[in-house]
């Protein structure tokens, strides 16, 4: 016997005894992980879904994050099987930004009396033009100034 499967025996014999005396494959079916760009879609998709048509900048809304958390995850194609523990990691992640985004809001009002709200989210500006030049222009946000 190697010393590989002198290995294995001693770290699951139940293992050990199917895989070799019974030929039974039981290796994980190894899945890929969500890339950077899903996660990152993932986080777009929940921005633009929460702050679209939100009426209430004081605190974050529960409900209304959890059901665009949720539409978002399904349009981000991220296999949620497997990947629980990292699902919630994304999701502290978004509260947490939300949270201090609204503290953010919430503070700029406070110091320069103005409100500062979300108005474009997620958007491509076509046929824009600078110094003569064409431009395509995508947008993550721009934020409205008013009083």
């Amino acid at each position: 016997m190697s010393p590989s499967k002198i290995d294995s025996y001693n770290k699951c014999a139940f293992k050990f005894m199917l895989e070799n005396i019974f030929s039974l494959n039981l290796e994980e079916e190894k899945t890929e992980e969500p890339s950077n760009m899903q996660i990152g879609d993932l986080y777009h998709k929940v921005l633009n879904l929460y702050y679209l048509e939100l009426h209430n900048f004081e605190n974050l809304e529960e409900e209304k994050f959890n059901k665009a958390f949720e539409e978002g995850l399904k349009k981000s194609f991220i296999k949620e099987e497997g990947f629980e523990t990292e699902i919630e990691e994304y999701r502290s992640k978004l509260i947490n930004f939300i949270t201090m985004d609204l503290k953010r809001m919430k503070n700029y009002e406070k110091i320069t009396g103005n409100i500062l709200r979300p108005l474009i989210m997620d958007s491509l500006i076509e046929e824009a033009e600078n110094f003569g030049i064409p431009l395509t222009i995508k947008v993550d946000r721009i934020d409205v100034e008013y009083e």
